[in-house]
């Protein structure tokens, strides 16, 4: 009875903080165009963010994600996890969430993870924070 109920609950295995300057990714994308956004970005992160009116707020709200992200598992973007490997969508009650690919999970302890993403971007600056939860039965 009690292994069913610690089943139930889940731990912190990750923690993972990033802030931009707005301007910083705008000039990036400026001098490199879609070079740059088909390396960082999705098809659909693009598609969402060309949408907006702030459209560098949001690529800069998602950059901070993928690295809140990497930071989160103690890794950096590399082969294990690359730029597109991580996207950013939000949910239907427009929460944001990050789908990542299975190959991550191939180089990961364990075979589920929760990803808890804030992201929040003004006029000058983006910042993201992920947090990251396994179920205590994989520890």
């Amino acid at each position: 009875m009690e292994h069913n109920f610690l089943k139930s609950f889940q731990t912190v295995v990750g923690l993972g903080v990033d802030l931009l300057e707005v301007s910083r990714l705008k000039k990036k994308i400026q001098r490199h165009g879609e070079n740059f956004l088909n390396r960082v970005f999705t098809e659909k992160e693009q598609s969402y963010c060309r949408e907006k009116l702030n459209c560098y707020g949001h690529y800069a709200s998602r950059f901070c994600a993928k690295e809140a992200f990497v930071k989160a598992l103690g890794w950096g973007i590399s082969n294990r996890c690359s730029w597109l490997d991580i996207e950013v969508f939000h949910d239907e009650k427009g929460r944001p969430n990050l789908n990542i690919s299975e190959k991550v999970y191939t180089y990961l302890p364990w075979s589920r993870i929760t990803t808890h993403l804030s992201i929040s971007d003004e006029k000058h600056y983006a910042c993201a924070t992920v947090i990251l939860l396994v179920p205590l039965e994989y520890l």
